[in-house]
């Protein structure tokens, strides 16, 4: 009895560093980010869930997009436009539009995987607006 309890409370103790590790890989998205944002270039991000990490663990002042005609001023802004985003399902019923624009106009470049069921911190790339689609985005 005695050797099986303590195999119980040693397996326990192995899982416990698990359970504090993080749930989402924000740094990996931002390396890769650092990576490869060039000058010029754009960096929003989506939702509190991807601001609010950016913000206070990393000091980052990546403005958060919440509508399509915020994502369209950081387009305009800059070269390249990389939107970080997670929890894409919750997103797409909080920011329909938006969500829409990103799926149809960029490319995700990676997705980084964590522990936290849909929350794979997803970063995505994509050029300046073509001509015809700036006014498009301003006028949802």
């Amino acid at each position: 009895g005695t050797v099986v309890c303590s195999a119980i409370i040693i397996l326990s103790a192995v899982s416990v560093p698990a359970a504090y590790a993080p749930k989402q890989d924000y740094a990996g998205a931002l390396a890769y980010i650092e990576e490869r944002a060039a000058p010029g270039d754009s960096v929003v991000t989506v939702g509190i869930t991807s601001t609010v990490p950016y913000r206070r663990l990393y000091g980052k002042d990546w403005p958060e997009v919440e509508s399509p005609e915020g994502l369209a001023e950081a387009r305009e802004a800059g070269t390249r436009t990389w939107v970080v985003f997670t929890t894409p399902m919750y997103l797409k019923s909080a920011y329909p539009e938006l969500m829409e624009i990103i799926e149809r106009d960029f490319a995700v470049q990676r997705g980084f995987g964590g522990t936290l069921n849909d929350g794979t911190v997803y970063v995505a790339m994509a050029g300046p607006p073509a001509p015809g689609r700036k006014s498009e985005s301003r006028n949802r």
